[in-house]
């Protein structure tokens, strides 16, 4: 309580000792036992800054609960003391986080637990299984160490600062169950007592023993590489205050009122970090559209996710001539986008944005007709099958093509205004071009002379803004070349999948969009480059035009749903198998994903889109998780404070659940929105945002009953956020 700046600031005591003080700051807060984070109707009473639990009397069933930080990673150390009731009743250690959350006996469930069990001589509690070790067991006042190595996915356990349990191995977690683990007890009641210490509490211990970067306070020694559970200690994110950008540099969301009352266009001040590239529209104060628009497609162009229809061109609402700026982003008199009197909500992402920049490898291979230009894919793992591609490239991107192979020896690629370059009569185009051979910039001529000669060769390019329609050709022979579109709209060739797609990635915070052309015509599969470098976790299809045997429903792939062959769509329908349509499992990679002859996937004659997430840790989580049918709902941990969640029942009638921090942000006043229907904002009271994830509080069938996924993107990461 004595002011440490040494300007005699003190605080007066008032009901409080020093055993009352931990260490948290701003700048470092320690992990705790979660209050939100237990069985449902048989909780145990947390005390003492959530480092004290004690259990109920015998009958009350087994009761657990869990920390609140939850790691992927690293080593980590912390103390339970077994302090007073029936000893043989307790377990300590970890359980996953992404397992069934909050039954009654989710410590026997097979969810990923590894827990120590002091009963019949001491043993571990492996995914419902009990060992027959005699590993020796606790009395009151014995401290048990828990040493968890999620790097080799071990766990160890020690009794007064001697292992007991040494490397237990973790590897066999249950399909599903490779989510953060989170420190755990659980006990069957028999008015058990239990002190935990992740490094804060100095109060109980004796000793003063800390991790190597000097954080923390222990009864035993840290073991050699593990460290307390703390935010400091934590993994920078990738994106963060300490990264390269923070979660508002990639998503965020708009809140605006209409003025329109007949066709016109205003630009709405998005107040925002970025320039959108996608921008979901939808009413709040009234039943309305749902509009989606992107930077891939004319900004007129919108698609309704209550909706089943194709495309729609809103030209004559208002002519938008562009989706957004860095300041603002257009809407024009259409039912989800702007009414005079009616409110509106936009959720706004980042993908590729206006500069992309992107490497091309070019190869030469013979064809009955002759030599001709192909492309690798992004790994140059393999060469994409097919001759004279045409090419779409944004204005404002600057493309590489690698001339390096020796495929491409004596063919020199440059760039036209008329097909086939030089041999149709056209001339070379220069502008925003640039030619280098091992690495030096040089004339078009040394480029051709020395082409040869030299080990490394490029040829890149900046598209003008309006650059007309190009050609690549070969500077000695003719026919070898094909056609460059130049584009307003985002995105670029890939050729990472089966199929030809165009794509605007943002690979910093995992999402993507991808156009691409249906090729089934029966069942089959085929592969789409989707350019996030990760496998994704959650995808969201729809066919542009609906044409011939596709109805136009959306079609959502989740990550955990039950099999990769399994879909929900934008109603309130239960996922579905679709197997029958053609085996997707093994093009869900880190360059593709699936498609199969499926409705909203991949049918002859259709233009799709897909809007393409991949898991960020401590940014963008897509999970699932066991509703529990109580309004003292399932929490569940995601590793940051969530700004957006979207909710959706997968094995029974349920609807799609949007809600954000933004428009009333407190809890438990987080309105809903039914995204997928055009019904407005409803306050249903359903949801609590937490620093570490969210908790569900009203007995629902559509969020807290049954299996239920879930895509979170992150107002702040796990390591920096305040409590909440």
């Amino acid at each position: 309580f004595q002011d440490a700046s040494g300007n005699n600031h003190h605080a007066s005591r008032n009901n409080l000792n020093d055993t009352d003080v931990v260490p948290d700051s701003p700048t470092n807060n320690f992990c705790t036992l979660n209050p939100v984070s237990q069985s449902a109707t048989a909780n145990w009473t947390l005390s003492e800054g959530n480092l004290h639990g004690a259990a109920a009397a015998t009958g009350q069933g087994w009761q657990s609960t869990r920390g609140t930080m939850g790691v992927t990673s690293g080593k980590w150390y912390w103390e339970v003391e077994f302090d007073a009731g029936t000893m043989t009743e307790i377990l300590a250690g970890v359980m996953n986080q992404n397992g069934v959350p909050h039954a009654t006996n989710d410590f026997q469930s097979g969810q990923g637990v590894y827990m120590f069990y002091n009963h019949v001589g001491g043993e571990v509690r492996n995914n419902g299984v009990y060992t027959t070790n005699d590993y020796g067991t606790l009395s009151a006042g014995d401290i048990l160490g828990v040493a968890l190595n999620m790097d080799d996915k071990q766990i160890s356990f020690y009794k007064n600062g001697s292992a007991i349990v040494t490397n237990f191995d973790m590897t066999t977690r249950p399909t599903g169950n490779d989510g953060p683990m989170v420190p755990a007890i659980a006990s069957d009641g028999y008015s058990v007592v239990i002190k935990i210490n992740f490094g804060q509490d100095s109060a109980n211990v004796s000793s003063a023993n800390s991790d190597e970067n000097g954080f923390g306070t222990f009864e035993y020694a840290v073991p050699n590489g593990f460290l307390c559970l703390c935010s400091q200690n934590l993994p920078d994110p990738s994106i963060g205050p300490q990264g390269n950008s923070i979660a508002a540099d990639h998503f965020g969301i708009t809140l605006y009122s209409g003025t329109l009352s007949s066709s016109g266009v205003v630009n709405i001040t998005h107040g925002l970090d970025f320039t959108p590239d996608w921008i979901w529209h939808t009413g709040r104060s009234h039943n309305g559209q749902n509009i989606l628009r992107d930077s891939t497609r004319d900004p007129n162009f919108v698609l309704r996710s209550e909706g089943t229809s194709a495309q729609e061109n809103k030209t004559t609402n208002g002519d938008m001539t562009f989706l957004a700026t860095s300041t603002t982003f257009s809407t024009n008199y259409t039912d989800g986008l702007n009414e005079n009197g009616k409110t509106y909500l936009a959720w706004c992402w980042k993908a590729g944005g206006a500069t992309p920049t992107k490497t091309y490898k070019v190869r030469v291979v013979a064809t009955d007709q002759g030599n001709r230009y192909q492309f690798r894919n992004s790994t140059d793992s393999a060469t994409f099958n097919q001759s004279q591609v045409t090419l779409n490239l944004q204005e404002g991107g600057t493309y590489t093509f690698d001339v390096s192979h020796s495929t491409v020896d004596g063919h020199p690629m440059k760039f036209s205004t008329t097909s086939n370059g030089s041999h149709g009569g056209g001339t070379t185009y220069s502008t925003g071009v640039v030619y280098k051979l091992d690495g030096v910039a040089v004339s078009e001529t040394d480029y051709v002379n020395n082409f040869n000669s030299a080990t490394s060769r490029t040829v890149a390019i900046t598209v003008a803004a309006s650059a007309p329609t190009l050609y690549y050709f070969c500077h000695y022979h003719s026919a070898m070349g094909g056609q460059i579109n130049t584009n307003s709209t985002f995105g670029s060739t890939n050729f990472d999948g089966t199929l030809l797609s165009v794509v605007s990635a943002n690979t910093d915070a995992k999402f993507s969009i991808v156009q691409y052309t249906g090729n089934l015509s029966s069942s089959g599969t085929a592969s789409v480059g989707h350019g996030l470098s990760s496998r994704p976790s959650a995808i969201i299809y729809k066919s542009l035009n609906v044409a011939g045997a596709d109805s136009g429903d959306w079609a959502v792939w989740h990550d955990n749903l039950t099999g990769d062959n399994y879909k929900v769509e934008f109603d309130a329908g239960a996922e579905s198998n679709i197997t029958g349509n053609g085996d997707m499992a093994s093009l869900f990679t880190t360059t593709t994903f699936g498609t199969s002859y499926t409705v909203g996937m991949n049918v002859t004659s259709n233009d799709y889109i897909a809007y393409v997430f991949s898991d960020v840790d401590q940014y963008l989580k897509c999970g699932r998780f066991e509703g529990n049918s109580n309004s003292n709902g399932t929490f569940v941990f995601c590793g940051f404070r969530p700004k957006l969640i979207i909710i959706k029942g997968i094995d029974q009638s349920s609807d799609w659940a949007f809600y954000d921090d933004q428009r009333l942000g407190y809890n438990v006043d987080n309105n809903i929105k039914r995204a997928a229907t055009s019904g407005k904002e409803q306050t249903d009271n359903d949801i609590d945002i937490l620093s570490n994830g969210f908790k569900l509080r009203r007995n629902s069938p559509n969020f807290n009953q049954s299996s239920l996924v879930f895509i979170a993107i992150a107002h702040q990461a796990l390591k920096f956020v305040n409590a909440r």
